[in-house]
């Protein structure tokens, strides 16, 4: 299996937008944080970063690699240094929100609005590793979830906490779609190990449901969010 398969088992979901299938430049943004959840990390090491340059195990160069191979033009940015507004958004066709941890702004947040109504692409996921290690922070700890919802949570996204209720292969979705490679039934397959649902509203819609795939992840979500809903708790949205 490779690298960039196996980090996908560790985190899980992948929120998705409408994007234009004729994309040429991706901004994919990154954070950083330390096992303890101190940000910046500092002295310390930066913990499960998804650096596109990272050919370790955890890292996404196999990732970029597919990106590349269907030639987009791919940078990758901090989060600390991005502000997402019209002038940084004008030259970009996706943005994808991987392992952030800074709050964007409200300003910030309806830049992206008007810039997704015009055509640009959204893609965002979410580990409770982006807050740190779990051991350390708790399963609780919502600081990557709190960075992607100050986006998502306008198009009706909203990244609940991980539940830590095991291991999950999703195989099954609501409609052909192109993410699912046109085929519903079990065009593309991926698993998680701990999970943040998405719970969605409207205009948000669910691609996949939440689906143990007969590996035992339990369908219930953490304390702190609640109880489970099926008609709303999507393991892929758009």
């Amino acid at each position: 299996m490779s690298p960039f398969y196996k980090k996908i088992i560790n985190l899980f979901i992948i929120v998705c937008f409408p994007f234009c299938l004729n994309a040429q430049s991706v901004l994919y943004v990154y954070g950083d944080v330390s096992a303890d959840g101190k940000i910046p990390s500092g002295e310390q090491e930066p913990f499960h970063q998804m650096r596109l340059n990272d050919t370790d195990i955890l890292g996404m160069s196999q990732f970029l690699e597919a990106l590349e191979e269907v030639n987009l033009d791919v940078k990758e940015i901090y989060d600390q240094e991005l502000i997402l507004n019209s002038k940084t958004l004008k030259t970009v066709d996706v943005l994808i929100l991987a392992s952030n941890q800074r709050i964007f702004s409200k300003e910030e947040a309806k830049a992206v609005s008007v810039w997704v109504k015009k055509g640009g692409g959204l893609v965002a996921w979410s580990d409770s590793g982006f807050g740190g290690e779990y051991k350390l922070v708790g399963l609780d700890n919502p600081t990557g979830r709190n960075s992607d919802n100050s986006i998502t949570e306008q198009f009706g996204m909203h990244f609940l906490t991980d539940n830590g209720a095991g291991n999950y292969l999703v195989q099954n979705y609501t409609e052909d779609h192109f993410l699912n490679n046109f085929n519903k039934n079990g065009g593309i397959r991926f698993r998680g190990e701990g999970v943040s649902f998405i719970r969605i509203s409207k205009p948000a819609k669910m691609l996949a449901k939440a689906q143990d795939g007969g590996l035992g992840g339990r369908l219930e979500v953490n304390k702190v969010d609640g109880v489970f809903n099926a008609k709303t708790d999507a393991t892929l949205a758009i």
